[in-house]
């Protein structure tokens, strides 16, 4: 399978659930796709204006289809970037309970290298806003390989395996 034959699947399997935008870029980073996942949930007594309390969640996935494998310096970079410019995509506010953002590779083959490898399955940042009482912003990365149709990935992106399985 092409890695754009992946994609397309992809956004056909997702656009239930998301929202998507083909083509993107965040701070001057391009993505093949973007999609977007917002969830609300109230509870209210008698009425839906007399709200007890309500909890928000969200998905951003970056993804992008790269025929090289990215080096660790450009995901450290693209991570700072995302991690400097959150709050364009991440409003901290009391309903607010988690956002992930999740950085996709589409690539040909993921390397055998054990260094780089642990690399990806050690990352783990998270920001949290008031000790964690606004919510806090999980950083997903997942790498997909086209070619053994396998997927590496940190804590974080392992939750995000049921959505890019085809």
């Amino acid at each position: 399978m092409s890695p754009e034959t992946y994609l397309e699947q992809l956004e056909g399997k997702l656009k239930n659930q998301y929202d998507l935008e083909r083509n993107t870029s965040f701070h001057g980073a391009a993505f093949d796709l973007q999609a977007t996942f917002r969830i609300r949930n109230e509870r209210y007594i008698v009425s839906k204006k007399a709200v007890v309390y309500a909890v928000e969640a969200a998905e951003y996935h970056f993804i992008r289809i790269t025929t090289a494998l990215p080096s660790w310096d450009e995901i450290s970079a693209l991570l700072n970037l995302f991690e400097a410019h959150y709050t364009d995509l991440v409003t901290m506010h009391e309903d607010h309970m988690n956002s992930i953002i999740q950085l996709t590779f589409i690539v040909e083959d993921i390397p055998a290298d054990k260094s780089y490898r642990q690399k990806v399955q050690k990352l783990n940042k998270q920001i949290s806003s008031f000790l964690g009482l606004k919510g806090w912003v999980d950083f997903g990365v997942m790498f997909y390989s086209v070619t053994k149709q396998d997927f590496l990935a940190n804590r974080i992106g392992k939750k995000m395996l049921d959505a890019y399985s085809i």
